[in-house]
């Protein structure tokens, strides 16, 4: 069965093609949930309130050098260049790497100054989900699976603004989530976007998961890049306070930004 037509996953990387990994932090799958407590007058936490998807490209020539170099560090602190690395492994309460004697801090370090040599670009949509729904006054639950449609709409639109502009072509690689119905209609809005000529360069989408065959370390770039975005965006309120103060590149990045586009039916 072909690509658009099922979600599909992953089974090889080609070192000779172009990739936009995709990932997320926070939860998307919950926003049924928020809006039944935001009804109910209950206590949302901050950390349940963000959501980041942030999609990495990297182009072909640099990425063997990112396989290799992620590979070498891997069998430095694991013993093994397959260890699969993500983000909640790493910021977590231990004081040490799980798997290792390494301290946690030193790690990070290490990692940081690694993945500072990468030549990659970054395209994210950071999404507050109290803020949204209170904003609009979104009642009704069954908005939810229009809302995550609008935002990835919104990210691979940009993607392919991005790919225009650097005038490349490129496959997509997207973490899988537990939720099957909302990985189908990611799917089929892409398919959607192709037949409509809303994406041109942006070439096929498949998914990878932690167990498969093929789990690529692109996918793991975009988990901890997505990370950082995540952590940049967890304090909305104070969002447009930090842009006067700081006039960060971050911010004033058209290709990461802030999701607040009203959805109906």
């Amino acid at each position: 069965m072909a690509w658009y037509e099922k979600p599909t996953v992953l089974t090889k990387i080609n070192k000779e093609q172009n990739y936009v990994f995709i990932d997320e932090s926070g939860d998307i799958k919950d926003l049924s949930t928020i809006i039944k407590k935001i009804k109910n007058n209950e206590r949302v936490e901050p950390r349940d309130s963000n959501f980041v998807v942030t999609g990495v490209y990297v182009g072909f020539k640099n990425l063997e050098y990112i396989y290799a170099s992620m590979c070498d560090f891997k069998m430095k602190h694991f013993g093994d260049s397959k260890t699969i690395l993500h983000a909640s492994d790493i910021f977590n309460k231990e004081l040490c790497i799980r798997g290792t004697t390494t301290p946690k801090s030193l790690f990070i370090e290490e990692l940081n100054e690694l993945i500072d040599g990468y030549r990659y670009k970054v395209v994210a949509t950071a999404f507050n989900k109290v803020r949204y729904i209170k904003k609009y006054g979104l009642l009704d639950e069954t908005l939810s699976l229009s809302i995550i449609k609008a935002l990835y709409k919104r990210e691979f639109l940009k993607i392919e603004k991005m790919l225009i502009e650097i005038d490349r072509e490129a496959i997509f690689v997207l973490e899988e989530s537990s939720n099957p119905k909302i990985d189908k209609t990611i799917l089929d809005l892409f398919v959607s976007l192709r037949k409509k000529k809303r994406l041109v360069n942006s070439l096929k989408l498949y998914f990878t998961k932690k167990d498969a065959f093929c789990y690529p370390v692109g996918t793991e770039l975009a988990d901890f890049t997505s990370r950082s975005i995540y952590s940049f965006f967890r304090n909305i309120e104070f969002i447009e306070i930090a842009k006067k103060v700081y006039n960060s590149n971050l911010s004033s990045n058209e290709f990461i930004e802030f999701f607040d586009r009203e959805v109906k039916k």
